[in-house]
């Protein structure tokens, strides 16, 4: 039994039922829709019929889009909103002198997270209400989003739940109305989180009173993990750096500290380090013969030390029927304890003499009497 499709109808069709096309629908006249059309894909229409023609960046985009416009119709001019208005007058398109336009704001997902926020204020006041919400129980977890309340709730059975509302966070900075001082907060806590590290070493750190010594200052700047040494503001010591170190000539006739402190700005973010060099009168060190006596002579042929403390570890120290001199400027004072390498007290051993050495005031500590030893270490302090 064969089937008859009649595809051709003549006549006017009216259904009260629904109608269902599986394939394509093809509609050749006009149509009237008398309630709500719903688009489930894309929507591709050659012409929309409505009195606004859209943004055009100029009069000659639009007369080339529309060039004969419609009673009614109006276009806006311009290259962003709001906008130069035209409209169709006599059908050429006329400005009408007047701006206008806006940017539309969707507010259904707004609203709807409003109401689910209404809701969950009232299921804490109804749990406010019936007295179940635990005093002391709110705690605060934010996070760059949302704020998280986290209540205690006790149940009926006396066991106790938590109860956490999400609330979303809607900032300043965001909203577009942050001040100056929001702003700094901001640039102070972004300080905060990744700082300008700077780093700075001398070479050499300690330099002896009186002699001319190049000293090589070098630095490294740092922010977020990489290096920013080329592209940071310098200064050092206040005036203004154009590379990653510094040559500087130190010759100071007493004993100081120089401070030299290296600033850095990058990506308006500060960062600093101060490397201190130490100018001091040398310390004096050796083995010497059991007849040697401290003299500044004798003081000046001992091995010289630059330190900026009376404590010193030596090691190596072999002598031969011989004694150990230690001396260094009084003014670092006396010391407390000279102990060998196994720990051991051995400051009774030593005789203190004090000598002037080029003027200045030197304790000098003299092993009382000869020994013969290889390997010996002193700790001095």
């Amino acid at each position: 039994m064969s089937s008859i499709y009649n595809e051709n109808i003549q006549g006017n069709l009216s259904t009260s039922r629904d109608i269902t096309a599986g394939g394509h629908l093809n509609v050749r006249g006009n149509s009237v829709f008398g309630h709500n059309v719903v688009i489930k894909g894309w929507l591709d229409a050659k012409n929309i019929k409505g009195p606004c023609k859209g943004l055009y960046a100029s009069l000659d985009a639009l007369k080339e889009a529309y060039p004969r416009p419609m009673p009614g119709w109006y276009a806006l001019v311009g290259n962003t909103l709001p906008a130069d208005v035209y409209r169709s007058d006599g059908g050429e398109w006329v400005a009408t002198g007047e701006q206008g336009g806006e940017v539309n704001l969707y507010l259904d997902q707004l609203e709807e997270d409003v109401a689910n926020l209404d809701d969950d204020v009232k299921d804490i006041q109804e749990f406010i209400a019936d007295g179940v919400l635990l005093g002391s129980s709110v705690t605060f977890n934010t996070t760059a989003n949302t704020v998280t309340l986290t209540f205690k709730m006790k149940k009926p059975d006396g066991t106790e739940a938590p109860f956490t509302v999400n609330v979303p966070i809607v900032t300043r900075q965001t909203a577009g109305m942050m001040t100056a001082s929001d702003k700094q907060t901001l640039i102070n806590l972004d300080a905060t989180v990744w700082p300008v590290t700077v780093t700075m070493s001398a070479s050499p750190d300690i330099v002896e009173v009186g002699v001319s010594t190049k000293v090589t200052l070098t630095w490294e700047i740092e922010r977020r993990g990489a290096e920013v040494s080329d592209e940071s503001e310098v200064t050092l010591n206040g005036e203004e750096k154009h590379s990653t170190m510094e040559e500087i000539t130190i010759n100071e006739n007493s004993p100081k500290t120089l401070s030299y402190t290296l600033t850095a700005v990058y990506d308006n973010v500060t960062g600093s380090a101060t490397k201190q060099i130490h100018v001091v009168y040398p310390t004096y060190f050796g083995s010497v013969q059991a007849d040697w006596t401290p003299t500044e002579t004798s003081v000046k042929s001992l091995t010289k030390l630059l330190q900026t403390s009376r404590a010193s570890t030596q090691t190596g120290i072999s002598t031969s029927n011989g004694k150990i001199a230690y001396c260094y400027p009084a003014s670092f004072g006396k010391l407390i304890s000279i102990k060998d390498g196994n720990g051991y007290e051995v400051i009774d051993s030593y005789t203190l003499w004090t000598v002037n050495v080029g003027g200045v005031n030197y304790n000098c500590y003299l092993l009382t009497t000869p020994v013969t030893s290889s390997g010996v270490t002193q700790i001095y302090k």
